[in-house]
């Protein structure tokens, strides 16, 4: 149906949908979107990316005044390979950054896509957006070095926010004096922008938001819990087969059912208000997701609060 495409993404692809929708050439292509687990603060100033740019040419010895042909002649692997030293060295130099990103370039892009949706201007189509409980444990156990988690990275991350914001994040995530600096990496990139998306837009489009609380058993004995990407396993059964063959009779259904079943009825356009309120500032309620579909207003308020003012990088 034309008059009925919803735009789906995770990750890098939920990063797509919060910045298509910032994107005004792409009005009037899609009448709702999914966005889980963005990192929709991943885009740049073009002043940050013209010198990310010309360093990264640098590294396949070429300037900024090379042709593209010069570029398009180089191999696919020559390529990536330079991609890869050059993420690593702005990682390590401005922690909490994917260099590989978008950029505001006054035209296809003319701003962030946090001050679009603040201020009105992204496409006003009803949104569901979420993320998972334990976003950080991929990247603190099997894919290191992607987040911000050393307090010399928190440093760096916090730099352009008011100060004592970073203070007040550390308190809402410390228990017995012991910070866990993993989870404010996790939600430094995905929870928190996401937080900040959806109460801009549901100032003026119907917006919906939900956790994933519980991941696929797998995950679970595995010790990531309900960690960056489970819930794309849960939606498209990626795990099942394994955890069959653990001794898993029905793996994990409960959960994929109950979130399959209500991304899809988001898409079809089903009445959804009897049982899922809109997300707003004042009840920010929240689907979660277990072994049960609960609804929770303003989950992890404290951390929430902590949070308030931080920006980021531009």
């Amino acid at each position: 149906d034309p008059d009925n495409v919803t735009i789906y993404g995770q990750s890098a692809g939920a990063l797509a949908v919060t910045t298509l929708l910032a994107t005004p050439s792409a009005e009037g292509l899609f009448a709702k979107a999914v966005s889980a687990s963005s990192p929709s603060f991943y885009v740049y100033s073009r002043d940050r990316v013209r010198e990310w740019t010309d360093r990264y040419l640098s590294e396949l010895g070429l300037d900024g005044g090379s042709d593209l042909l010069e570029l398009a002649r180089l191999s696919a692997k020559t390529l990536i390979s330079a991609a890869v030293a050059f993420d690593r060295q702005t990682r390590r130099e401005t922690a909490g950054t994917i260099s590989m990103s978008y950029v505001v370039d006054d035209d296809l892009l003319p701003e962030a896509p946090i001050s679009a949706f603040r201020a009105g201007r992204a496409h006003r189509v009803p949104l569901l957006i979420g993320t998972c409980r334990d976003e950080h444990k991929l990247f603190t156990t099997l894919v290191k070095g992607e987040l911000a988690t050393s307090p010399e990275e928190l440093e760096m991350l916090f730099a352009g926010s008011p100060s004592g914001t970073l203070d007040r994040v550390r308190a809402a995530y410390s228990t017995d004096g012991k910070c866990d600096r993993g989870r404010i990496g996790g939600d430094a990139a995905f929870w928190y922008p996401s937080v900040a998306v959806a109460e801009a837009h549901s100032k003026y489009a119907p917006t919906r938001m939900f956790r994933v609380d519980q991941g696929p058993r797998l995950f679970t004995v595995s010790g990531l819990g309900a960690t960056h990407g489970s819930d794309v396993a849960l939606v498209f059964g990626q795990v099942d087969r394994v955890e069959k063959l653990l001794g898993a009779a029905r793996p994990s259904a409960s959960i994929a059912d109950n979130l399959r079943g209500e991304l899809l009825a988001f898409a079809r356009g089903d009445d959804l208000d009897g049982e899922w309120p809109l997300y707003d500032v004042s009840s920010r309620s929240t689907r979660v997701y277990t072994t049960e579909r609960t609804l929770v207003s303003d989950p992890e308020r404290a951390r929430r609060v902590a949070w308030e003012g931080f920006v980021g990088y531009v």
